[in-house]
């Protein structure tokens, strides 16, 4: 049993096997398109206060106020008037609903919005200190930013997670539905800090969490979300695992998924038995010794992934690329002829390389060569196991040089 993680906004992922999908919350503040806010004015200049989405900056003369802001190449841009006296604050909200039977599904859709916030005013450091202000016994979520006076600039939806265990339960299929659909925050930059705030609301859409937050993004780097189905789906858990641990499977069958968009460190053993593990490229996957023919399956978010060498995988191993669409690059398995000989490694190579030519004159991986996945050799003349939904390159480092050689003429 394969269970792929599928990469954007909008894939669900089903344990089962069966591959479906999921409508993000619709109640929940998604529209990117531009929005003029009212604004303050000073000298009798006014500037208007904009949603994500519009690409046209606004000018003033001296004296400016608010703020503005503009998508570029690599995100979005934020630039606060000379003369104003507020402060940028983002906040993160996280919204429970409950998708289907409330005893067995839950989900969580997150979403971003950059604020200006009044130069007189303090954001509360929790709930119950904005209650207090506002002597409220509740607030809505979407009441939040009215009752501090924060003037909107950029929203984005950052995806939904959820479970639905109905027909795992009933015994009408094999594992839970399980989804994550969550993407990172946009590359913000900005003249002035901006403050991050979490604010968490259950199903009725009622604020019930607010702390500060270091990230922007809808997952935190100290944790990694981990889904295990065991014994070929007879025990099932879903849980947060902390960066840098080590998550093992059980002796029979066990598919176990590693949230893939987030960079911290996990590293998934699938134990005995024929396992299949699903990870991102900044994580790592140890297999070695477990006796049995495991799958691997790599998703490739980032054009650059910062972790070089981050899957390890035993020899009779099948390693599966799902590399994104909108990743560049090409795949390139190649066996260097070195000291450590019996192992290969699986680059992502800028598009059009002529891999061959640039190790014939510099005998070496160039910088922006990034290697995925390390792996034993299968031994006796055989070549490893890979596959990827875009052509891929096998090369052999020989004593008079590296040569094209693959699956096909491994005899040879």
């Amino acid at each position: 049993m394969v269970w792929m993680i599928l990469a954007g906004l909008g894939a669900s992922l089903a344990f089962a096997g069966l591959i479906g999908e999921t409508e993000p919350d619709e109640s929940d503040d998604g529209d990117q398109s531009p929005e003029p806010v009212a604004n303050a004015e000073e000298n009798g200049t006014p500037l208007s206060l904009t949603n994500a989405g519009d690409a046209t900056p606004v000018t003033t003369g001296a004296g400016q106020t608010g703020a503005t802001l503009v998508d570029t190449e690599d995100g979005v841009t934020i630039t606060v008037g000379e003369n104003e006296a507020g402060s940028l604050v983002a906040i993160k909200t996280a919204v429970d609903s409950i998708p289907g039977d409330a005893a067995s599904s839950s989900a969580t859709s997150w979403s971003l919005d950059i604020y200006l916030m009044p130069g007189d005013t303090a954001f509360p450091d929790s709930v119950q200190d904005l209650l207090a202000e506002q002597g409220e016994a509740d607030l809505y979520a979407s009441e939040l930013p009215g009752a501090l006076g924060l003037q909107k600039i950029g929203s984005w939806p950052l995806g939904e997670t959820g479970i639905d265990e109905a027909a795992w339960l009933n015994g009408t299929a094999d594992a839970p539905e399980v989804w994550d659909t969550r993407v990172a925050a946009p590359e913000i930059t900005a003249n002035r800090p901006i403050d991050i705030y979490e604010a968490g609301a259950d199903e009725a859409a009622v604020l019930r969490t607010l702390a500060p937050s270091d990230t922007l993004n809808p997952w935190s780097d100290d944790v990694v979300r981990v889904t295990q189905v065991r014994d070929g789906g007879s025990d099932f858990t879903l849980g947060f695992e902390s960066a840098g641990s080590t998550v093992t499977g059980s002796e029979g069958d066990d598919t176990i998924a590693a949230f893939a968009a987030n960079p911290a460190t996990i590293t998934l053993s699938g134990g005995g038995g024929e396992d299949t593990l699903l990870l991102g490229a900044g994580h790592g996957a140890v297999t070695a010794g477990d006796g049995a023919s495991d799958v691997i399956e790599v998703e490739i978010l980032d054009e650059a992934p910062e972790v070089e060498a981050s899957v390890v995988t035993d020899y009779d191993d099948l390693v599966r690329l799902d590399i994104d669409e909108d990743v560049p690059g090409d795949i390139v398995v190649a066996v260097p002829n070195t000291a450590e000989a019996g192992f290969y490694e699986i680059l992502l190579v800028p598009e059009g390389t002529n891999v061959l030519e640039a190790l014939h004159a510099q005998r070496a991986y160039s910088p922006d060569w990034h290697i995925l996945v390390e792996g034993r050799m299968p031994g006796n003349d055989a070549w490893p196991l890979v596959e990827a939904d875009r052509p891929i390159l096998f090369i052999e480092e020989r004593a008079s040089g590296w040569t094209a050689r693959g699956p096909e003429d491994a005899a040879a």
